[in-house]
């Protein structure tokens, strides 16, 4: 059986009796092997002289133990491995995400580390389609909270680029955003000047960064820099369309 990572167990074993780390590292390995999480799956190959059924309800009484929380179970493992990857005021990215397959609506905040993303906090949404400004507020706040000691830049779709909630991650310490804008969105460039930005003629290969921007006419709210881009062609193939992001960051770099 494979031994879980001293950062792991040390955390875990403060959380569950003996009895209860044994199955769970026995679960994980299991899981690991199987690469599924069919309960009768892994209660066929969970190593207990019993019957199948009573395997499968002693995995599911387990897997109800109040431990299994994300903010009791993991949140302590992840500051733990934090401290020792980051300095204090160090730059950490955010990425505000949701993903939606048949019934089940994840949203997830990750973290950005070495080409990868690591889930740091994420509930199911109880209904299909995109997120309200409620729901992006309760994954992102007990991050934001959690990371409180570094500088934080939250990144986000077209889906997270609402008016609300960039005024709501500008008022944090510390805290920044760059979201992306649907191409439909209208910004004030010029005093009582407004564009839309499919409007704005940027071609392959352009792009430009406006300081100070205010944005939609509805809730129009200024402060805010635009930066955009075109990829331009690369062997004969293009990107569909520009990327415009809104930010509150003093520059590019």
């Amino acid at each position: 059986m494979i031994q879980l990572p001293e950062l792991y167990s040390k955390h875990l074993k403060k959380q569950f009796n003996y009895p209860q780390y044994l199955i769970l590292s026995i679960l994980i390995n299991l899981l690991q092997d199987l690469h599924t999480v069919r309960l009768e799956e892994l209660a066929r190959r969970f190593p207990i002289p019993i019957k199948l059924r009573s395997r499968v309800k002693k995995i599911q009484r387990f897997l109800s133990l109040p431990q299994f929380d994300i903010k009791t179970l993991w949140f302590p493992i992840l500051e733990s491995w934090i401290k020792t990857e980051w300095q204090l005021n160090k730059t950490i990215y955010l990425v505000i995400d949701r993903s939606q397959w048949r019934a089940i609506n994840l949203l997830m905040v990750s973290m950005v580390y070495d080409n990868r993303a690591i889930p740091i906090y994420f509930f199911l949404l109880p209904k299909k389609g995109n997120s309200n400004l409620a729901q992006q507020k309760q994954v992102l706040e007990p991050v934001l909270k959690l990371l409180r000691d570094y500088k934080i830049i939250v990144l986000g779709e077209r889906e997270f680029c609402g008016v609300e909630l960039a005024r709501w991650l500008s008022q944090r310490e510390k805290v920044y955003l760059s979201l992306r804008l649907k191409k439909n969105e209208y910004v004030e460039l010029e005093y009582q000047i407004w564009f839309q930005l499919s409007d704005l003629g940027l071609e392959p290969g352009m792009s430009f960064y406006y300081q100070g921007v205010r944005v939609t006419k509805t809730k129009g709210f200024s402060g805010f820099n635009l930066a955009a881009k075109y990829k331009k062609n690369y062997r004969g193939k293009s990107s569909k369309e520009p990327w415009y992001i809104l930010t509150n960051l003093a520059n590019l770099t």
